[in-house]
């Protein structure tokens, strides 16, 4: 049995090259029954991290992690991936000052002037905002950068 295509790929119209899904494929449709449901849970589920533990990463992990990102989807396809992964807490320091900096002269008061966006409650645009100023303040600790 034929693996079903990454979303957007399938048979192209007009030839056998890989391109858009063709409404009404085989592989469109297994991709939406089996696929795409789990996909959008997880998208809509994944909440914007703030609060992180300071717990050591494995190198094998980070690796790991790397690896899925040279499958992102990139410009012309050209695959000039870099990656820079950074664990000194001295640098790390270092790049919170301007990071606190903006925080404070820029993001904090957009966030206190403004009004939460549609459909997000007053009380958990605080929340929110709270959440970014912890994590401003903790910015450093975050294990892997």
């Amino acid at each position: 049995m034929a693996r079903p295509a990454p979303m957007g790929y399938g048979r192209a119209e007009g030839g056998g090259r890989a391109g858009r899904m063709v409404p009404g494929t085989a592989a469109e449709t297994l991709w939406e029954t089996r696929s795409m449901p789990e996909l959008f849970d997880v998208l809509h589920g994944t909440r914007a991290m703030r609060r992180l533990k300071p717990d050591p990463v494995p190198d094998e992990l980070v690796r790991r992690i790397l690896r899925a990102g040279i499958s992102a989807a990139n410009g012309g396809n050209s695959q000039r991936w870099r990656f820079l992964v950074i664990k000194d807490r001295a640098i790390k320091r270092a790049v919170k000052v301007p990071y606190k900096r903006a925080f404070e002269e820029i993001i904090g008061p957009r966030y206190a002037s403004s009004p939460p966006p549609p459909g997000v409650t007053a009380d958990r645009y605080r929340r929110q905002h709270e959440a970014v100023e912890y994590l401003t303040e903790h910015f450093d600790e975050a294990p892997v950068w």
